[in-house]
């Protein structure tokens, strides 16, 4: 996975095309790139999310996504 950089905010794509659109701070997009691609990857965004919110990261470092 890569991170892009669109209208200020950062996506997540991969070899299959995008994964995230950009709603994120580079910092956020970085680690969830982390936290998708370790061993035990989460089921869907919304555990992502909550391990993003328990590590400290706000709605600050990412837009409402719902996917």
């Amino acid at each position: 996975m890569n991170i892009f950089k669109h209208n200020g905010r950062w996506g997540i794509e991969d070899a299959n095309g995008l994964v995230y659109e950009a709603g994120f701070t580079k910092k956020a997009a970085e680690r969830i790139i982390q936290i998708e691609s370790s061993p035990n990857p989460p089921a869907d965004w919304e555990e992502t999310r909550a391990i993003l919110e328990r590590e400290g990261f706000t709605e600050k470092d990412f837009d409402k996504i719902t996917q």
